[in-house]
């Protein structure tokens, strides 16, 4: 695999979930059959990050863009359940009515 060569303590996962979100998005399309992805290739790819005014990628930034992510992705999934759970209540006090 590829592994940064500096601050390896600040790779967490979420600045890890973001750089790969991006890294994706930015061979998307590049390569086919014919134009195969290797590694090779990954090593040539300039992938843009957030970075602080001293240049240094901005690891705050990217672990909070991405824990916002998770919370809006949670809400959708708790909306969704409650959904469920309340056309389920709705089936089953019909059920006990007959």
């Amino acid at each position: 695999g590829m592994y940064p060569k500096f601050d390896l303590e600040q790779w967490t996962k979420n600045p890890y979930l973001f750089f790969v979100t991006v890294f994706r998005q930015s061979v998307k399309g590049k390569y086919n059959y014919g134009s195969k992805f290797n590694r090779e290739n990954a090593r040539k790819e300039i992938v843009r990050i957030p970075v602080k005014l001293n240049r240094q990628p901005d690891y705050d930034l990217m672990s909070g863009y991405i824990r916002a992510i998770e919370k809006m992705v949670i809400k959708g999934v708790v909306k969704w359940k409650d959904k469920q759970i309340e056309a389920t209540r709705k089936i089953v006090s019909k059920n006990d009515i007959n």
